[in-house]
């Protein structure tokens, strides 16, 4: 998902949650980690088990997927005996793979946050606290963002 998808789409966030799944190391059933040479996955999960990754052989291919669900798909998909994805359980359990390495994040505190999205916009309940999400469009200028957040800032729009 990426934010200029909801311009394109006129698409609004109606809600959101946020939920901590431990990363997996995961690959067909009876594949062994020193069998993989490929390892795919979403950049921002990549990036999130930069500490296991750098411990594995150099000859460990990491390439990007648009999600993890793809990621983990595409080896079952394909027949993969070579390649490994990084998702979370029930991806692997989806696509009948076997976890090699299980909690590989460096961090155990991180989060991902989902977003529900709806067509319509929706009047919060006045006790839920609602955020508000602001997308723009800046030129590529020194300082542009800082002007843009200085307008709000200046408001007091928090």
């Amino acid at each position: 998902f990426t934010y200029d998808l909801l311009l394109k789409n006129s698409l609004y966030i109606v809600g959101e949650h946020q939920y901590h799944e431990k990363h997996c190391l995961v690959a067909l059933p009876g594949v062994k980690l020193e069998d993989v040479t490929e390892i795919q996955s979403h950049a921002y999960v990549i990036d999130q088990c930069r500490g296991f990754l750098s411990k594995l052989p150099d000859t460990v291919a990491i390439g990007q997927a648009p999600d993890t669900a793809s990621a983990a798909g595409r080896i079952k998909e394909l027949n993969l005996t070579t390649s490994a994805a990084i998702c979370g359980a029930r991806a692997a359990e989806i696509h009948s793979l076997s976890v090699l390495v299980d909690s590989i994040e460096d961090d155990a505190n991180t989060l991902t946050r989902y977003v529900l999205l709806s067509r319509t916009p929706l009047d919060p309940e006045r006790h839920l606290e609602p955020r508000t999400a602001v997308a723009v469009w800046l030129k590529n200028v020194t300082g542009m963002f800082h002007r843009t957040a200085a307008c709000f800032a200046l408001r007091d729009i928090k």
